[in-house]
């Protein structure tokens, strides 16, 4: 992928495939490909507006309004004391991505959920990135805890001091959920806490 900073303006393809049998690209794949070319990144808020069904790019803004697509995440961070502004656009018109294997279940196989504390924790997975556990994580621990609500769970949201390296530990735990609407968790990478994650819950 070409560096994101070097083409201001300009739509950066991110190339992204669907994940297992989802129909939309997911937002793990968004992150990982925007760590990839926006490195050093900091106070980074990702933002998902919508599921993305046709091909991404992301689009560093500058000070000018332009019409670059239909906006489907938006990225708030600083950058050597700058701030940042990028929008990942979908282009309606290009063909459907292709699509990779992905096994949830293996991601979480040996993590732990405490169903009172509204909790979860498990150890580094080296067969998946960073994110792809966080957030996979998170998903495990609403589905267990809202089980009773028989939502389906949608990554929505990411506030976190850098993108997400590998860890020892990971811990979540919820500390706020408006219903199952919005659900925010706090993200706790070896003990130290990490900023937090927010999934919306859309009943089935």
């Amino acid at each position: 992928m070409n560096g994101l900073f070097d083409q201001p303006g300009t739509p950066v393809s991110l190339n992204l495939l669907f994940k297992g049998e989802r129909a939309y690209l997911h937002g793990t794949d968004m992150v990982d490909a925007l760590a990839a070319i926006a490195p050093g990144l900091i106070e980074i808020s990702l933002r998902i507006q919508k599921v993305a069904e046709h091909p991404l790019a992301a689009v560093l803004l500058s000070g000018e309004s332009a019409d670059y697509g239909e906006v489907v995440a938006t990225v708030r961070a600083s950058r050597d004391g700058q701030k940042i502004n990028i929008a990942l656009v979908e282009n309606r018109s290009a063909p459907p991505p292709g699509r990779y294997e992905y096994d949830e279940d293996d991601v979480v196989g040996q993590a732990t959920i405490g169903n009172e504390e509204q909790i979860a924790e498990m150890s580094w997975n080296d067969r998946y990135s960073s994110i792809e556990q966080i957030v996979t994580l998170h998903k495990a621990l609403l589905t267990q805890c809202f089980a009773a609500s028989g939502a389906r769970w949608y990554f929505s949201r990411l506030d976190v001091p850098r993108f997400p390296s590998a860890f020892a530990k990971l811990s979540l735990a919820v500390t706020q959920a408006l219903g199952t609407s919005l659900v925010r968790s706090g993200i706790a990478i070896d003990g130290q806490p990490f900023g937090n994650i927010y999934f919306s819950g859309v009943k089935k």
